[in-house]
C-alpha cells in the first residue's frame, strides 16, 4: 500500500450454515487497519466485533504482509492498473475467554492475483497451525484454499468478495452448526471442506503512492 500510508478495513462473513433454515455465512465482523512499513511490506490488525456478543470472548488477528510482485513495480511491461501480483502473509490469531487460557493460532498465507484496470482476481491458500484439536486427531495443519474478486471503485476505496473452503484436511462433524459442504454424504465430509463467503471493504486514509491499489483483506474464521 506504500510506505507511511494507512488504511481502514472491515469485513463480514464466514463459513456457510443452515441453522436458521436458509444458507447464510456466520456473521464474523472484523474491523481494523493496515500500515505501510515499506512499499512492499505492511502490518495489520483486525478485531472480531461479533464475538463480544458472547460475554468475555476476545478475538484479534495480527498480520505481516509482504507483496514483492505488484503491477507496475516488478514487471517493466506492466502498468499500475494491469498485471500480476504475488505475496506472502504471516498472521497470528489470538482468542481468549479470560477464563480458560489463551488460544494462539499461527498461519502462513500464499496468494497470487491479476489486475485488469478496476478489477482484480486473486487466489491462494492459508496454511494454519491448530494445536487445539480433539484428542483423537493428530492433524494440526489447517489448509484453506480460497479465491475471490476485488473491485477498485476509486483511488482509495476497494470492495472484495472471497470464497473459501475451510480446513480441507480435517473436519470435525461433532459441531452443532450445520455447515454447507461440497458434498452432503457424511462419510465424505472429511474430504470436502465446509464452504464460506465473506465481503470486505478497504479505505486508504491520507496520501496515495503512485503504485497500485492495496488489496482489501477479507477475513473469515
Amino acid at each position: 500500500m506504500g510506505k507511511g500510508n494507512f488504511a481502514l478495513e472491515t469485513s463480514i462473513g464466514g463459513p456457510l450454515m443452515t441453522n436458521l433454515g436458509f444458507a447464510c455465512p456466520i456473521p464474523n465482523l472484523f474491523m481494523g487497519g493496515r500500515f505501510g512499513i515499506r512499499e512492499d511490506l505492511d502490518v495489520a490488525g483486525h478485531l472480531n466485533l461479533t464475538l463480544p456478543i458472547i460475554p468475555g470472548v476476545f478475538d484479534l488477528i495480527t498480520d505481516v504482509h509482504w507483496v514483492p510482485v505488484q503491477p507496475g513495480i516488478r514487471f517493466q511491461k506492466s502498468t499500475t492498473d494491469r498485471g500480476w501480483g504475488a505475496g506472502i502473509s504471516s498472521s497470528v490469531q489470538w482468542i481468549t475467554d479470560f477464563q480458560n487460557g489463551l488460544v494462539i493460532l499461527p498461519a502462513l498465507d500464499l496468494s497470487g492475483s491479476y489486475r485488469c484496470r478496476w478489477i482484480s482476481f486473486f487466489t491462494g491458500a492459508s496454511f494454519g497451525g491448530n494445536f487445539y484439536r480433539p484428542e483423537e486427531s493428530d492433524n494440526s495443519l489447517q489448509l484453506s484454499p480460497y479465491l475471490g474478486i476485488e473491485f477498485i471503485t476509486s483511488k482509495k476505496l476497494s470492495f472484495g468478495i472471497k470464497c473459501t473452503a475451510f480446513d480441507i484436511l480435517y473436519n470435525f462433524n461433532g459441531s452443532q452448526t450445520e455447515w454447507i459442504y461440497l458434498l452432503d454424504d457424511v462419510e465424505q465430509r472429511k474430504k470436502h471442506a465446509p464452504l464460506g463467503v465473506a465481503i470486505g471493504l478497504g479505505w486508504q486514509v491520507g496520501k496515495r503512492r503512485k503504485e497500485p491499489e492495496t488489496k482489501v483483506v477479507v477475513r473469515q474464521n
